[in-house]
C-alpha cells in the first residue's frame, strides 16, 4: 500500500539572509576571479596529471578528488546567495561513506547542486560521480577532467552501454573509489516541449501520462539493477521542485545563476530505497516516478514554497 502522507521540511533551510539584490549581485562577480582561477589552474593541473591518468588512473582519481571538492564547494556560495533550499526524507537513513546509486527528476541546469547539498551532509561532496554522453569526454580541457573524475560515460546505445556500465561498476567496486553516482531516468531536462514528447511517448504505450515529470527511461536502471545490486545496496531517490519569485517553475540557466540574482525556493525530498527492496526494474522505476509527481502536485497545492 503507498502512503501518501509526505513528511514535513524537517531540515534546516540552506541559504543566506535576505541580502540587497544589488548586494549579492556584487558578492557574485567577486565570485568570478575565484571560478577563472581554478579553471586554469586546473587545465595546469590536468595537464600535469596525463601521465599519471596512463600509469595509475586509481591515483588520478583519488588526486582530482582534492579539485572536485574545491570546485564543489565554490559552487554552493552561488547557490546561497541565489536561492533557499529546503530539505526532507530520510537523510539519515544514508549511512556516512556508503556507496549509492542516487536517482532524480532532472528540472533544469542547476538542480544538480541539490544532489551536492544531500552529499556534503554525509561527507560524500567530492564524490560526486555522473553518467554523461560520451561526446563530452572528447571536449578538450574539459573531456580530461570529466574521465580523472572518473565519471560514467555511455553512448545511448542500449547494447554498447551494458557493457560500459558493467566495466563501470566493476572498476569502482574493485579499486574500492568512494562515490555517489547521479542518473536522471528522464534522460533530459523538464519543458513543455519535452512533455509533450513524453505524453505521446506514454500515449504509444499505454502508459498513463505524468503530470510533473518526464516519463523516465527504464533501461539505464535495469542494467544497474541486473548487475550492480552488489556494489549498491541501496537507492536513494531525490525530488526536486523549485519555484521563483514570481511563480515560476523554470529553473534559471547556469550563467543567470553566476552572474544574475535569481530569487527562489529548491523543494528536496529524499528517500533511500534497499536495491533487494526492488522486484521488477521497471515497475520500480515508474512508480517511483509516480510518486515523485503525486509530491510535486502536492507541494504546489499547499504552496510548501512559502512555508
Amino acid at each position: 500500500m503507498v502512503n501518501h502522507k509526505h513528511p514535513k521540511f524537517a531540515h534546516p533551510c540552506h541559504g543566506m539572509p535576505k541580502l540587497p539584490k544589488l548586494l549579492k549581485i556584487l558578492i557574485k562577480l567577486l565570485l568570478w576571479p575565484v571560478h577563472i582561477f581554478i579553471f586554469f589552474t586546473f587545465v595546469l593541473y590536468s595537464t600535469l596529471l596525463m601521465p599519471l591518468y596512463f600509469m595509475n588512473y586509481k591515483w588520478c582519481v583519488k588526486l582530482t578528488t582534492v579539485y572536485s571538492f574545491i570546485i564543489w564547494h565554490l559552487y554552493r556560495l552561488p547557490l546561497y546567495l541565489t536561492a533557499q533550499v529546503k530539505i526532507r526524507g530520510d537523510v539519515a537513513g544514508i549511512k556516512d561513506g556508503e556507496n549509492v546509486l542516487v536517482i532524480s527528476n532532472h528540472i533544469g541546469a542547476i538542480d544538480f547542486l541539490m544532489y551536492h547539498e544531500i552529499a556534503n551532509m554525509k561527507g560524500m561532496i567530492p564524490h560526486c560521480k555522473y553518467i554523461l554522453k560520451r561526446s563530452l569526454g572528447y571536449i578538450p580541457v574539459l573531456g580530461p577532467s570529466l574521465h580523472y573524475l572518473c565519471f560514467c560515460f555511455v553512448d545511448r546505445c542500449a547494447q554498447k552501454d551494458v557493457q560500459s556500465i558493467k566495466k563501470y561498476v566493476d572498476y569502482v567496486h574493485s579499486n574500492d573509489i568512494k562515490h555517489w553516482l547521479m542518473l536522471y531516468p528522464e534522460g533530459t531536462r523538464f519543458t513543455p516541449r519535452k512533455k509533450k514528447m513524453a505524453d505521446e511517448y506514454c500515449q504509444q504505450r499505454g502508459i498513463p501520462p505524468f503530470k510533473n515529470v518526464l516519463c523516465p527511461r527504464t533501461k539505464g536502471f535495469k542494467v544497474f539493477y541486473e548487475n550492480a545490486r552488489h556494489v549498491y545496496k541501496n537507492i536513494v531517490d531525490i525530488t526536486v521542485d523549485y519555484r521563483g519569485a514570481s511563480g515560476e517553475r523554470t529553473v534559471s540557466k547556469l550563467y543567470k545563476f553566476f552572474t544574475v540574482e535569481v530569487d527562489g525556493t529548491f523543494l528536496v525530498d529524499v528517500r533511500v530505497v534497499p536495491m533487494e527492496d526492488v522486484r521488477d526494474s521497471e515497475e520500480f522505476m515508474i512508480e517511483c516516478f509516480r510518486r515523485k509527481d503525486r509530491i510535486l502536485s502536492e507541494w504546489s497545492e499547499k504552496d510548501c514554497y512559502e512555508e
